[in-house]
């Protein structure tokens, strides 16, 4: 059985985490608090890591497991560049990632639903099970939803100066 653990609840508020970040801390800290202010009621954790010469993003929804779900590592020239930002830029930044890892979930979210009500009517277990060997349907759609969600991503990261030349796991 599928178990997809996403729970709508919004009294959570996105945050920062920054006990990883080295340098700026003042700054970070500012960012944080207007950060915070402006995501209000989305259960989000952005974990940043500066440590390595370039800024590290881990996200994870509050709403389940404490895995990290997301990741995004700025190259050199994005790090510098979202660095000369002023606060208010860098939280409009990091805002327009946290929006980008939600409709990626809303879309991973919405095929693991189909998915499961697919499971539900598998009278003969041809979702899960090949006959010639090959992939099976449940891995093949999910394989489809992950690509669309990706490939959404690309498309809205693909002319941001700072996001562009990120690198991002899912």
């Amino acid at each position: 059985m599928i178990s997809n653990n996403y729970n709508n609840n919004v009294n959570f508020t996105a945050r920062l985490d920054l006990k990883n970040v080295a340098k700026n801390k003042r700054m970070w800290n500012e960012v944080a608090q207007m950060f915070e202010a402006k995501t209000s009621k989305t259960p989000y954790t952005f974990h940043i890591d500066d440590s390595n010469r370039v800024i590290d993003i881990y996200a994870t929804n509050s709403t389940r497991l404490d895995d990290i779900e997301h990741s995004c590592t700025l190259s050199k020239e994005g790090t510098k560049k979202f660095m000369a930002l002023t606060p208010e830029k860098k939280v409009n930044k990091l805002a327009k990632l946290l929006n980008i890892f939600k409709r990626y979930d809303k879309t991973t979210n919405t095929g693991l639903e189909c998915l499961e009500k697919l499971e539900k009517q598998d009278k003969f277990d041809t979702l899960t099970i090949s006959e010639r060997g090959d992939i099976s349907f449940f891995d093949r759609i999910l394989w489809a939803v992950t690509d669309k969600a990706q490939a959404d991503r690309v498309i809205e990261t693909s002319k941001d100066p700072i996001f562009r030349c990120a690198d991002f796991l899912d």
